[in-house]
């Protein structure tokens, strides 16, 4: 496996079955199968069952705005992130990315039904708050047009805080449970998950792409990410921090 990867840019192992139970009494079976030496778990949710873990879904949704809305030159290019405060739904993001404007955001512990959208009250106050602390911006923008869409999806949220570490004698390292700060968390927990593995007994490993995920889906939105600015502002008789990245 690792003449493979010294020799490509990209490498996809396909296991062929979904792995289902603990990961460490299969971890000997799955490691010859596949040709590898190590595993990295970094499933997300499914730690709960392979690794015995406390994750729990912190169910998240995102209203997104084509940036055709507005005109060139004129696109939105700064992104605000409002500091969160007791209560979880008070959140404000405003996210630029190259083909739409982000805007969010929600989090509610325990929601495993991604099947929500527009009419979903919750979704509606989001927007809301969006449009009340960007109304410039967002003044021709309702959630009912026909080109804003709704997505939803899952954070892993393990109670214990996020795990990165190995599993002495099966070669098996953990990396999950981020909770909504998977991208936020991806350099360092990807760094640990790789001094762990040059920590094991054996040939070194090769570190071939630290980069998150997001850079490769999404690579011309943060190519050119300015250090943040951040700044204070009210929303609804508050004030609030906010970060202010800019996209070039």
């Amino acid at each position: 496996m690792r003449d493979q990867i010294d020799q490509c840019d990209k490498v996809t192992v396909t296991y062929g079955k979904r792995i289902t139970d603990r990961l460490t009494p299969q971890s000997a079976k799955i490691r010859k199968d596949w040709g590898v030496d190590v595993i990295v778990n970094c499933t997300g949710m499914g730690a709960a069952e392979l690794a015995g873990a406390s994750t729990v879904p912190l169910r998240g949704a995102l209203v997104r705005v084509p940036m055709e809305r507005w005109p060139k030159g004129k696109q939105p290019k700064t992104a605000y992130a409002i500091s969160k405060t007791a209560h979880q739904q008070d959140m404000v993001f405003i996210v630029p990315r190259q083909t739409h404007l982000i805007l969010g955001g929600l989090v509610e512990p325990s929601e495993y039904d991604t099947h929500i959208g527009k009419e979903y009250t919750p979704v509606k106050d989001m927007c809301d708050r969006c449009k009340r602390f960007a109304p410039e911006l967002l003044k021709d923008v309702q959630l009912a047009d026909t080109d804003v869409d709704v997505i939803a999806g899952l954070r892993p949220y393990r109670v214990e805080n996020v795990c990165v570490e190995k599993k002495y004698g099966f070669n098996i390292v953990h990396n999950y449970g981020h909770g909504g700060s998977g991208f936020s968390l991806s350099y360092g927990c990807a760094r640990e998950a790789i001094g762990l593995l040059d920590s094991m007994e054996g040939a070194p490993f090769r570190v071939v792409d630290l980069r998150p995920a997001a850079l490769h889906q999404h690579a011309d939105a943060y190519t050119s990410l300015q250090t943040p600015t951040f700044t204070t502002a009210r929303l609804d008789g508050q004030e609030v921090s906010v970060e202010q990245p800019v996209y070039a």
